[in-house]
């Protein structure tokens, strides 16, 4: 409204002095219509001026920042032309209640006490972010974490350390039953061992437990066997490095031990790479990464030429190698291959010192060198397929093992265009491969029980060993029918053949890991019902031991097998569901059967795993036989994860942690996303 202490005589005054607001970026569009009025000459009119008129009726008008009197009094006063006629807003009598319904919203409200559901969704969900991101438990006392969740709901109270470790434990517990339970229905366990190093303390991953004193054999065959028997595992077969304690103890506890083919595949190339020219080569590029990685102006210059020459490798790293590292020369020598022209181009930049050019000078490779690596590179990158292909851990691996060997054994042939470097180490590598490579019993039942290797077309020598094997240890799987309880037939049913008894196998412990005859000598001992389910009938895996061979005058129930439109007045002399064929005579048909399979369209379609649990029913001996061997995995690299886990775990900001909670925190972390 007007200012009442203005004079009139000062509205009828001073007309032709009114000048614009300055701003350029105003946010009301009323100073269209007002304006500041000149106090003084040659002062600006806005400076520190408090009033404004209208340009129409000339009135004052108080000005301390705020522009509302301003639109309330064009709104009542006059309608300006070509100012649309706008609606005043009454405020509301009280102020508008949020309401967050968890329903319309999508959110949780924020009203009311937290309901105990909600408080132990989020407690689980506190548990799942520690555990999985491999954090500490004194994350719930930090104050900013506090602070984050009082601010996404002030209602929940985070638990302190003990609760939540308390709260982990239990969770361990809850996970370690169910593991259990499920170990009660397999025919065979597959386990892979080894042992690392933390901080000074000395632990052997059997469960990742701790380890006192030296790692002897004997230590290790106890912590192995206490392992055993705390989850009850039924028949091990273990993969391990080649160790000479890690071989000793599997043969002190007469358990099949099979060599890891990650490590055999990496010291079959690092002695390749000892030739001497490989050596030099490898020592040259070594300098160099050393030289970028050293100097910050040198990896800026690169990352420079990598933008103008390189674009699509800009932010590539140059890669040194490591001893310990697995294809790490691989890497080392490929990034500088691919790098090359940019490393010549900041060769040739005035800008690096003399030092870093002479340097560089003497590490970078020659035409001819660069020939060189190039096909070392060929050389080594089957090598490092071949790795990845055995580290896998969530496929059947042990089957791709002589397939694996027989790929690198081609891919280091010597060709007539090889250079004499190149032909050193590719005769290197074939004797290593000779050496460390030889097929064992489990690599060669792996393959026989793939059905799309149990041909041998890749290794057709070892065709009828594997064969061998196979029928001897599936002499030791017995099938049986077993009678369904039923009410309406009181009458006995006829009685079952009964097989012969299969002569007992020669008692043999283990002796290496080429070896695979305790198996069967083992399944004579225990007492192991491995059952796969059939279309009318349940087959189970028996001990072939004459004490537990079925009597000639004990009588045993069948289940009779009919088609729906047969009558039962034959039950008893059609469709017993009994076959009259000698036991011997059945395994030999079940395994002709299998190898003269041939695989169809649909076959490609399904994993190895699903293929044996849709063909179960027609091999119901060797599908027993599957779920036992192709459990083994071909390398140890399920423990190397272990270790990096426990390497994020344990640091020298958390070495106090006690090896109980170590082993807390990578059990659940690795068994997270089956089981809880």
């Amino acid at each position: 409204m007007a200012d009442p202490d203005m004079p009139e005589a000062a509205n009828s005054t001073r007309n032709d002095e009114l000048y614009p607001h300055p701003g350029t970026k105003l946010k009301s569009d009323v100073w269209k219509y007002f304006g500041f009025q000149k106090k003084d000459k040659g002062e600006p009119p806005y400076k520190n001026n408090k009033r404004v008129l209208c340009e129409n009726l000339k009135i004052p008008f108080s000005f301390s920042g705020n522009t509302t009197n301003f639109r309330v009094h064009i709104e009542s006063e006059h309608k300006l032309a070509g100012q649309p006629e706008t609606k005043t807003i009454k405020p509301p009598a009280h102020q508008t209640k949020l309401n967050f319904d968890r329903n319309t919203m999508g959110i949780h409200s924020i009203q009311g006490p937290l309901s105990k559901d909600r408080a132990e969704k989020i407690d689980v969900a506190l548990q799942k972010l520690i555990v999985g991101k491999v954090l500490p438990i004194s994350l719930v006392e930090n104050e900013f974490f506090r602070s984050f969740v009082k601010e996404l709901d002030p209602r929940y109270k985070l638990p302190t350390r003990q609760k939540l470790l308390s709260s982990l434990l239990g969770k361990r517990e809850e996970i370690s039953h169910k593991i259990t339970a499920d170990l009660r229905n397999v025919d065979g366990v597959g386990i892979t061992h080894d042992g690392w190093t933390r901080l000074g303390d000395e632990d052997s991953n059997a469960g990742n437990q701790k380890m006192e004193g030296s790692h002897t054999s004997e230590a290790l065959a106890e912590s192995i066997m206490e392992t055993k028997v705390k989850w009850n595992l039924p028949e091990v077969i273990a993969t391990s490095d080649n160790a000479a304690n890690e071989v000793k103890a599997f043969k002190l506890l007469s358990m099949t031990r099979f060599g890891c083919y990650g490590h055999r595949i990496n010291l079959v190339v690092k002695k390749s790479m000892e030739e001497k020219e490989v050596h030099r080569l490898l020592a040259k590029g070594r300098r160099l990464v050393t030289l970028f990685h050293a100097s910050s102006s040198l990896h800026d210059y690169l990352h420079e030429k990598q933008r103008l020459l390189l674009p699509d490798t800009n932010g590539h790293k140059l890669i040194n190698d490591v001893v310990t590292r697995w294809n790490s020369s691989l890497a080392m020598i490929s990034r500088l291959n691919e790098q090359a022209p940019t490393i010549m181009a900041v060769l040739a930049d005035p800008r690096p010192n003399k030092k870093s050019k002479d340097t560089m000078k003497a590490s970078i490779y020659s035409f001819e060198e660069s020939s060189v690596i190039e096909k070392v590179i060929d050389v080594l990158q089957p090598f490092k397929d071949a790795t990845d292909i055995m580290c896998s851990e969530k496929i059947p691996t042990i089957s791709k093992v002589l397939p694996t060997v027989v790929k690198l054994k081609r891919s280091v042939q010597p060709s007539a265009n090889d250079p004499p470097a190149v032909r050193a180490i590719k005769a290197k590598m074939c004797e290593e491969l000779e050496q460390r490579t030889e097929a064992e019993d489990i690599a060669l039942l792996g393959t026989i029980l793939n059905p799309f290797t149990k041909g041998f077309e890749f290794l057709p020598e070892k065709k009828f060993e594997a064969e061998t094997i196979l029928r001897r240890l599936a002499s030791g799987i017995k099938v049986v029918v077993k009678q369904e309880k039923t009410t309406d037939e009181p009458a006995p049913l006829p009685e079952l053949p009964t097989l012969p008894d299969f002569p007992t196998l020669p008692d043999n412990p283990v002796e290496s890991v080429n070896s695979l005859q305790s198996e069967s000598d083992n399944q004579t001992q225990q007492n192991m019902d491995a059952e796969t389910t059939t279309s009318n009938s349940e087959h189970e895996m028996e001990d072939i031991d004459a004490s537990h061979a079925t009597t000639p005058n004990k009588k045993q129930k069948v289940e009779i097998l009919k088609s729906v439109d047969t009558e039962d007045w034959f039950s008893d002399i059609l469709f017993t569901g009994v076959s009259q064929m000698e036991a011997e005579d059945a395994i030999q048909a079940e395994i002709t059967r299998y190898l003269s399979a041939v695989m169809q369209k649909k076959d490609t379609k399904l994993t190895l795993l699903e293929w044996w649990k849709t063909n179960s029913v027609f091999y119901p001996r060797l599908s027993v036989m599957a779920r036992k061997f192709l459990c083994v995995q071909a390398s140890s690299v399920s423990s190397e994860r272990v270790f990096s886990l426990a390497g994020e775990l344990v640091s020298k900001k958390r070495s106090r942690l006690s090896p109980s909670n170590v082993d807390l925190f990578i059990f659940l972390n690795k068994n997270m996303k089956n089981f809880w």
